[in-house]
């Protein structure tokens, strides 16, 4: 379509035609859209729906988690854009490195498939199509099983280290520095853990987010306000979120899976 063929020629290549042999130098750009709804006009995902080269990049563009346990392993890369449209331009800038991605996963694709759940053409769909769906406290990141990319995952062309965490009475501060050789945002997520709850608490819940920009060797301190918003837990007798007590885990990372820093606060 004319889509593909634009990002071809953005990318300084062009259209893969069926049945053309696979070059060693040669990057192919697998682009797979969905649009929000139109589950049956994706072709099928299994592996082989489409071509597979020694230098694979596949571009998810899409809105929802997909199914890719059974075909990450055949590719080198994959690119999630989160929307069914997205910017070619943007895309080629993202593929040839003049800019650096910063993005995070909004969700966790399974590496199993979740109860009441199935994969219709390659999406994450519930088994009644247009029943309500009931999400149980231990879904997605919560449910403390492993992913085919977890809850946050997102790498980009530097590394980020953190480090120096303080907790106070009111606020947690932190360190976190740019050590790779380009610039780019730190994904920065606070995951908080009760460890004396009454009721079963998940193992850890994303209670703050920020993305800190960057350069080369540059460092930041950043300082989180220690609010009831980030210790509350759900109180079902009350039917709100209350302020736990006891003591909790904070841990910062990049990632549900990446936790760079932790400590315990008493409340």
């Amino acid at each position: 379509g004319p889509e593909r063929r634009r990002l071809a020629s953005l990318l300084g290549g062009k259209t893969w035609e069926r049945g053309e042999r696979e070059r060693e130098d040669a990057l192919l750009v697998v682009l797979v859209q969905r649009k929000p709804g139109k589950w049956d006009e994706v072709l099928p995902w299994e592996v082989g729906a489409f071509p597979v080269w020694k230098h694979t990049l596949v571009v998810l563009a899409c809105e929802s988690a997909l199914e890719t346990e059974s075909w990450k392993e055949h590719v080198d890369a994959i690119l999630s854009t989160f929307t069914h449209k997205p910017d070619n331009q943007l895309l080629a800038d993202l593929i040839r490195g003049k800019r650096c991605p910063s993005g995070c996963l909004p969700y966790a694709m399974p590496r199993q498939i979740p109860a009441g759940w199935s994969v219709r053409r390659g999406c994450l769909v519930p088994v009644d199509r247009w029943g309500a769906v009931r999400i149980p406290p231990f879904f997605g990141y919560r449910a403390r099983k492993e992913h085919a990319f977890c809850f946050g995952h997102g790498l980009t062309y530097t590394t980020f280290a953190f480090h120096d965490l303080h907790v106070e009475k009111t606020s947690l501060s932190f360190q976190v520095g740019n050590i790779g050789k380009r610039a780019a945002s730190a994904p920065v997520e606070i995951y908080v853990q009760h460890l004396e709850s009454r009721v079963p608490q998940p193992a850890a819940v994303l209670r703050d987010f920020c993305r800190v920009p960057l350069e080369p060797g540059e460092s930041m301190t950043v300082t989180i306000p220690l609010d009831d918003r980030l210790v509350s837990v759900w109180d079902d007798e009350s039917w709100a979120f209350v302020r736990g007590r006891g003591s909790c885990l904070v841990q910062v990372g990049t990632s549900s899976e990446s936790i760079s820093l932790c400590a315990e606060l008493t409340l």
